[in-house]
């Protein structure tokens, strides 16, 4: 990660022109998120990331991104990945390589240069995606954004101990329904919205 990476708090988040709301998928197996992908034979590897791009003064999503990413080390998925995510070995086999994917992103942001912007995700994917960079050698499209993380922002709102906390049990406390198609990139990327506006009537005042 790059610290010198400006971090936006739920306080500053209305300051922008746009939000990039993205949600990633990876490869994984029944033990991933208890060990938090730590065995470097089994790493995070992307399958699918859904990005929205939000206009915050005219309250409305502009632009969808969407795509599916062949892993490097883990070509086949654990039959866990497979029911979770609902992703079929056929969609991964035929999906390009990480290098490709983030050349698209890359593409994608760079229509919004004009703007200010920041990216807003649930937990670190940031940091995911720069692990993916570096394993491929490719570019990392974050790198330079401003981001706001909204797993430790309701972390912060609720008081909880550690540094992780899921997020159906965050929309749980806030009252907001689990989406249909859960695990899906796009999907949970456009649920974020929901989950920021839930959020921000604990600390932001009108």
């Amino acid at each position: 990660m790059n610290d010198c990476v400006k971090t936006v708090s739920l306080e500053e988040s209305m300051n922008y022109d746009l939000i990039l709301f993205f949600d990633c998928e990876y490869t994984c197996w029944e033990n991933s998120h208890k060990t938090l992908w730590s065995d470097p034979q089994y790493p995070s590897e992307l399958l699918q990331i859904g990005i929205a791009v939000y206009n915050i003064k005219e309250k409305r999503y502009l632009k969808e991104f969407s795509s599916f990413a062949k892993p490097k080390i883990n070509t086949h998925l654990s039959s866990y990945c497979r029911n979770l995510l609902k992703i079929s070995q056929e969609e991964i086999d035929n999906a390009n390589e990480f290098p490709i994917v983030s050349n698209q992103i890359s593409e994608f942001i760079d229509f919004y240069t004009n703007y200010s912007l920041y990216i807003c995700s649930w937990g670190e994917d940031y940091n995911r995606i720069s692990d993916n960079a570096f394993r491929s050698k490719a570019s990392d499209p974050f790198a330079s954004l401003p981001r706001l993380d909204l797993m430790k922002e309701a972390i912060k709102v609720f008081g909880i101990e550690g540094n992780h906390v899921l997020r159906d049990d965050i929309k749980e406390k806030l009252g907001l329904k689990t989406v249909l198609n859960r695990h899906d990139a796009i999907v949970d990327a456009l649920d974020l919205l929901d989950i920021m506006d839930a959020l921000k009537k604990y600390t932001v005042k009108d």
